[in-house]
């Protein structure tokens, strides 16, 4: 018998537009394989889009289906989102054994890392150095955070973007703003 591709079931978690999807399909067009596709792409965001493959739904409240995806990719939405370490644990969850969360986000990455390793062995987390984090779900276990949110802050967007980037306006045109969350231990 002969291996091929592996089939992916990819999340785009606050997909915008769903440039993700659009960019998987281009690479991957229509390949099908036993009736079921390669890689089969979901968009999510809590804002409405115009694309029909990006559904409205809030990741940080209402639970993705357990044990369901092989790879969840979230660029920067973290940073807008009010309960970060909700929507961490709800992304978890909803990883398949080996599946992997990449984060692109500015919240503190070594202690988001040592926040979740405290109470998840069945996750291994790798800080990358370009501003990225890796959860890979080792077992399938529940993951559990022992904080409680304390409070949700907006962030002033003109001094948080200039402090990563100097001369770009990166995300001031958006309507929402960057979220700062504290917590404290149950």
């Amino acid at each position: 018998m002969e291996l091929s591709l592996l089939q992916l079931r990819v999340l785009d978690l606050g997909a915008g537009e769903g440039n993700l999807g659009i960019d998987l399909e281009k690479l991957y067009p229509n390949v099908r394989e036993n009736k079921r596709k390669k890689v089969e792409y979901e968009g999510i965001d809590i804002l409405p889009s115009s694309n029909p493959k990006v559904k409205t739904f809030d990741f940080t409240y209402k639970k993705l289906p357990k044990n369901t995806y092989d790879l969840i990719i979230s660029m920067w939405s973290l940073d807008y989102v009010g309960n970060k370490l909700r929507t961490i644990q709800n992304c978890c969850d909803a990883l398949q054994v080996n599946g992997k969360l990449i984060l692109h986000t500015h919240t503190n990455k070594s202690l988001l890392k040592e926040t979740l390793e405290r109470d998840n062995p069945h996750l291994q987390i790798d800080i990358e150095s370009t501003n990225g984090i890796i959860i890979t779900k080792t077992k399938d276990l529940p993951t559990i955070i022992n904080l409680r949110l304390e409070s949700i802050k907006p962030v002033d967007q003109k001094r948080y973007y200039e402090k990563y980037n100097p001369k770009s306006n990166v995300g001031i045109q958006y309507e929402s703003t960057a979220l700062k969350t504290n917590y404290s231990r149950k």
